[in-house]
Formats: structure tokens, sequence, C-alpha cells
């Protein structure tokens, strides 16, 4: 019996030795559970985080997309603007080419009273010197 009580007591003893490891696991398990929990915390802030910095980069983005469309209306004002230039330029030059045209002949006429005006003055000069002459003619008779 002696050696039955004995081997409880071992047995005991290894129990309470079981037991007191299994305490240090379960000790050792808290503490590892305690490392993720704030590891686990650590990830929901960087994922905060990151959804804050997404959050900006969708709203940057929506910023610049604004912005794109709106540089492509300019740019499309600007292409209607310049294609009202260029037929403006043309009825520009349609209208230069009319007046160096309409220029060029009314110097021609001008040209041509001129020579006129001259060759009248001349013709009347002639005939007032006919009509001196018979009239001196008319007088010497």
């Amino acid at each position: 019996m002696e050696k039955i009580l004995q081997q409880i007591l071992i047995e005991i003893k290894d129990m309470k030795q079981s037991q007191t490891e299994m305490q240090q696991d379960v000790s050792g398990i808290r503490q590892d559970v305690s490392k993720l929990q704030q590891d686990m915390s650590r990830v929901q802030q960087d994922v905060s985080n990151l959804q804050q910095d997404i959050s900006k980069v969708q709203q940057d983005v929506s910023k610049l997309q604004q912005d794109m469309s709106k540089v492509q209306q300019d740019v499309s004002d600007l292409q209607q603007d310049v294609q009202e230039l260029k037929t403006d330029m043309k009825a520009v030059m349609h209208q230069t080419a009319d007046l160096t045209e309409f220029k060029t002949e009314t110097r021609q006429n001008f040209s041509d009273i001129k020579d006129t005006l001259k060759f009248v003055l001349h013709k009347e000069l002639e005939t007032e010197k006919e009509i001196f002459h018979l009239k001196q003619a008319n007088q010497e008779k």
C-alpha cells in the first residue's frame, strides 16, 4: 500500500507539475493572445489610416477629373475660337484682295481723269487762243 501511496504521490506531483506547466502554457497563450490583440488593433488603425488615405486619393482623383474636364472644355472652346478666327482671316484676306483691286482701279481711273482734265484744259486754252485770234482778226477788219 505504501507503494501505491508513493505512486499516487508521484502521480499527484506529476499532475501538479503538469498543471503548473499548463498554467504557464495558458499564461503564454494569454500573452500571445494579448500581443495578437495589440497587433490586430495596430492593423485596424493602419487599415483606418489606409481608408482615410484612399478617401483622400479618391477626392484628389475626382478633382483631377473635374480639372481635366474643364481643360478639355477649354481646349474645345479654343479650337472653336481658332476655327472662327480662320474663317474671319479668310474673309479679311478676300476683302483685302478686293480693296487692293479697287485701289488699283481707282488709281487708274484717277490717272485717266487727270489725263482727260489736262486734255480738256489744253483744248480750252487752244480754243481761247483761237477765239482771241479771231477777235483780233475781226477787230483789224
